[in-house]
């Protein structure tokens, strides 16, 4: 009886062990850049989609760079987001057959690029005068 209890609780323990390893070691990293001259784009937000359903999301650091760690096996779609950039979608990226995926993302500069902004919390904006500009 003793025996065979040790021997259920190994095969337990192994199972764990082996399910643990196979979603612990998939990422999708990756960097955020512009398009035409290359450099990297900040506080970028990244969607992660699986089956068409927001699953997670984060922001590039200051180099650009993002990361999605442990995710089970399976294909996803990434978007990523940036003002003054248009939106860029990477589609169908394979944690099947592969388990640690690079992607670079490249934004393109949007028609309107901004050249100020402000953001107000609980308040009206104001009105400038063409002489506060």
């Amino acid at each position: 009886m003793k025996h065979s209890t040790l021997y259920t609780y190994g095969l337990l323990l192994i199972c764990c062990a082996h399910n643990i390893g196979l979603t612990a070691q998939t990422s999708i990293r990756g960097r955020v850049i512009e398009k035409t001259d290359k450099v990297s784009i900040p506080f970028a937000r990244i969607e992660i989609f699986r089956d068409g359903i927001l699953i997670d999301q984060t922001y590039s650091d200051n180099e650009g760079r993002f990361q999605f760690l442990d995710l089970p096996l399976g294909k996803y779609d990434l978007i990523s987001h940036s003002i003054g950039h248009l939106t860029q979608q990477a589609s169908n990226i394979d944690l099947l057959t592969h388990h640690h995926i690079n992607v670079n993302l490249n934004l393109t500069l949007s028609g309107y690029p901004l050249d100020q902004f402000c953001i107000v919390k609980n308040e009206k904006p104001k009105s400038l005068t063409s002489r506060e500009l």
